[in-house]
């Protein structure tokens, strides 16, 4: 691995997110299921005609890279697989958030949904 990457990912471990602490193994995935989750945000802004569209595709993108970057096999039908699972999770939590009539289970789901995207900012410099 390269020095530019090690220090990159040393960087991206001293972020103030507590909610990944594990082993470098971990990274890819880590890094997957941001990508699977910022995917279902694009969608979801898109749907609604949000103008953070653009933003999340480039979140998207370093994510994705940074998967293919840790990752042993980038292509790993594992990693597709985890990424999907995170897409559909997210949206789900979005769908909740947006159309539930229950306002206190729609504020729970968006705040799910905020916690879980957050924690992927954080992972970003200058997220």
């Amino acid at each position: 691995m390269s020095r530019i990457k090690r220090l990159l990912i040393a960087a991206m471990l001293l972020s103030p997110s507590a909610l990944w602490a594990g082993p470098q193994d971990d990274l890819p995935w880590i890094f997957t299921a941001c990508a699977g989750r910022y995917s279902a945000e694009i969608e979801h802004a898109w749907i609604l005609g949000g103008s953070e569209t653009t933003q999340y595709e480039n979140q998207k993108q370093a994510f994705v890279t940074l998967a293919e970057a840790t990752a042993p096999d980038p292509g790993s039908p594992e990693l597709l697989n985890h990424r999907i699972e995170a897409k559909y999770a997210q949206a789900r939590l979005l769908t909740l958030a947006t159309f539930q009539t229950d306002p206190k289970r729609a504020r729970l789901a968006q705040r799910m949904a905020s916690t879980h995207i957050n924690a992927c900012k954080m992972l970003l410099l200058g997220g």
